[in-house]
């Protein structure tokens, strides 16, 4: 007698998080569709970019910036919060501080001044809310 497989069900949370652009638990999904110009910046994208010199502006296609604060504090700046980017921010060196900031009118936990972290390999995972800012992950 052959066995009857049972399909198993989705909940309503996971066919949105497959089907509706949510977040899940691997990974994030911008929440609107990118652009002709946007989808170019990812194509060039600069996996890990490295930092010493403050300021320090982020471009729309780094991803992960590494920071060494050896010669002084560095001061990393975001661009406007747009369509789901992410930027992956680690301290790799030095005994200075690490500022991360938003551009104006941007935001990064409820602060316009942004964050600070001293801790040698700290990071901060930050997702872009159009007309927001940015939120950690």
């Amino acid at each position: 007698m052959p066995q009857q497989t049972v399909e198993p069900q989705l909940t309503e949370v996971q066919l949105a998080q497959l089907v509706g652009f949510g977040e899940c638990f691997i990974h994030t999904h911008p929440k609107e569709t990118l652009g002709f110009q946007d989808q170019l910046d990812l194509f060039n994208a600069t996996p890990i970019i490295d930092v010493s010199n403050s300021p320090y502006t982020a471009a729309n296609r780094d991803m992960i910036i590494a920071v060494d604060t050896t010669g002084g504090a560095v001061t990393v700046i975001l661009p406007l919060a747009n369509k789901g980017r992410e930027f992956q921010v680690i301290k790799v060196a030095g005994s200075n501080p690490v500022y991360v900031a938003p551009m104006n009118p941007d935001i990064i936990l409820g602060s316009t001044m942004g964050i600070t972290f001293s801790g040698l390999y700290t990071s901060i995972h930050l997702k872009a809310r159009v007309g927001i800012g940015y939120i950690p992950l």
